[in-house]
Formats: structure tokens, C-alpha cells, sequence
């Protein structure tokens, strides 16, 4: 699904961080992976970095294995082997819509210079491969209650609280799911810290905390659109 955004120029980072389930066998089959010698900057401190390995398929995807540091570190790496200006950092159990971030891209063209980071709302499905698929009318939970209290939940928070905290700028939280950030940012606070297990709220507060104190205009936002699933 990242691989399919409606976005002219994307580059898709996965980060292996020292599975043991059979993943990254399973990506060198299905996208004919061969390992590559890299540059990238070490611009954050991460565990160390195995192999690099490029599409042959694709040649947008870049896969990086390196030994097991949790999804802070995972994803410091990939932003050390980030070339573009904007991240946008995701969980490996969601699915995106084809213009997830085309409409992320089109809000903060807006206003390139204030916006630093943008979240956007996204749906609970038990099938969150059928996002994008023709037929497609929104999230569904098969019927089943907690997962219907879940999306419930997701709704409330997204629509009402997150949209409210964007109007007010007070963003409380850009979502590990599907996070927008600018990447100079994000190096000048140090990356994702590993101490904390929400590394997503815990980067939205230092963000604030860093333009705060150095007095830079700035904004997080966050989208209406329904952009993802996750399971």
C-alpha cells in the first residue's frame, strides 16, 4: 500500500529490526531483493545496521536489516537512510489509501514553512487490506463488539479531539500509525527516543517543547480524511 501512493516522487524505507518471524525472507522473495552497498548518514545513533538491501522489482524500495533495537531505534534508522525533506513514519500492521500522503502533501504545501508535522485519522478493521479496493465504504469490524468500541473510539479521538487540538494548535498527538514529520526537525531533537514504549506522543510533546524554547513559528496539524486501517 505504500509502495502504491498517488505521490510523484517517494522513496519506501522497511525496517527489519531483528525479526525472527520469516519477514524479511518473505520481502527478498516477493520483491527480488539484492543487497547493496549504501551511503547514508548517521545523522542518529542507532543498533547496527546488517545489510542494505534494493528492489529489483521496485526500485523505491529499500530494505534495512539490523539487530533488534525496538521502533524508536527502527525507526531513527530509517530516517538516517531518509533522502527526502518529510517523513512519513507508520506501523507495520496498517494499510493506506492510494492518497494518504498526497493529501498529507497537499495541506502542508500550504504552508511548508510553519507546518513541522501533520496526523491524520484512520480506521480499526479485522480486513484492513480491503482500504483502496473498489466497493470500498469504510472500516468495518465484521460485527464484532470490542472491535466496533475500538473504531468507536478511534472516531472520537480522531475527529473530534484531534481536529479540535489542530484548530487550537495544541496538538497532543501525531500518530505512530501514520506520522508526518520534517525531517530537520526531527534530527534536531535528537530522533524517536527508545526509553519510552508511545514513541509517537513522546516526539509530538519535544517537538513542541523544542520550537517553543528556540521561538520558531510552527504547527501540527491534523487531517479529517480517513487515510488508513490498521488490524
Amino acid at each position: 500500500s505504500l509502495l502504491g501512493q498517488a505521490y510523484p516522487n517517494i522513496e519506501v524505507i522497511a525496517v527489519d529490526d531483528g525479526s525472527t518471524d520469516g519477514t524479511l525472507a518473505a520481502m527478498i522473495k516477493e520483491y527480488d531483493l539484492e543487497p547493496r552497498q549504501v551511503f547514508y548518514r548517521s545523522s542518529l545513533e542507532t543498533k547496527p545496521v546488517k545489510m542494505v538491501y534494493r528492489s529489483r522489482k521496485d526500485p523505491r524500495l529499500t530494505v534495512v536489516s539490523k539487530e533488534n533495537g525496538g521502533k524508536a531505534d527502527a525507526l531513527n534508522c530509517g530516517i538516517n537512510f531518509a533522502r527526502f525533506r518529510y517523513l512519513c513514519c507508520v506501523d507495520g500492521d496498517t494499510m493506506f489509501t492510494p492518497d494518504a500522503v498526497l493529501k498529507a502533501m497537499t495541506m502542508i504545501s500550504r504552508d511548508p514553512a510553519r507546518i513541522v508535522g501533520a496526523a491524520s485519522f484512520f480506521g480499526i478493521s479485522l480486513t484492513p487490506e480491503t482500504i483502496g479496493e473498489p466497493g470500498y465504504d469504510g472500516p468495518t469490524t465484521n460485527d464484532h463488539l470490542l472491535g466496533d468500541f475500538q473504531l468507536l473510539d478511534m472516531m472520537r479521538a480522531f475527529v473530534d479531539y484531534r481536529a479540535a487540538w489542530s484548530k487550537l494548535e495544541c496538538m497532543m498527538c501525531v500518530s505512530g500509525g501514520y506520522g508526518m514529520w520534517r525531517r530537520d526537525v526531527v534530527i534536531e531533537v535528537g530522533g524517536f527516543s527508545p526509553n519510552f514504549t508511545c514513541e509517537d506522543i513522546e516526539m509530538t510533546f519535544r517537538v513542541h517543547e523544542h520550537m517553543l524554547r528556540t521561538k520558531k513559528p510552527y504547527r501540527i496539524i491534523s487531517l479529517p480524511n480517513l487515510i488508513a486501517q490498521t488490524e
